[in-house]
């Protein structure tokens, strides 16, 4: 066997939060702090258990240790959620590649 360069890490870990209010037919940005989290790195995101009407739009890593999830409501009354068990897949690239879109 020989040496693998550029090796890429991936895994899941699973948390509770406690998310904020959504107000009627918006989305709310909410940022956690996730220890070992960097920048750049790739999230996926699941909540099993989110009230009706409430969807995740997206999930990244801002900053280091900083988890931001975006919410939105799609009803016509607030949604006070609370505590949200998630589970989150995380990749970390060990090259970020230059792309060109045409």
């Amino acid at each position: 066997m020989g040496v693998m360069l550029h090796e890429d890490q991936m895994g899941k870990f699973v948390f509770s939060l406690n998310v904020v209010n959504c107000p009627i037919n918006a989305t709310t940005v909410q940022n956690f702090n996730v220890v070992n989290l960097k920048k750049d790195d790739v999230v996926i995101l699941s909540a099993p258990t989110l009230p009706a009407g409430l969807g995740i739009v997206n999930a990244y890593c801002l900053n280091s240790e900083v988890l931001t999830i975006r919410f939105a409501n799609v009803t016509a009354s607030p949604i006070n959620p609370g505590v949200i068990p998630f589970a989150a897949f995380v990749f970390r690239a060990e090259r970020i590649l230059t792309a060109q879109v045409y």
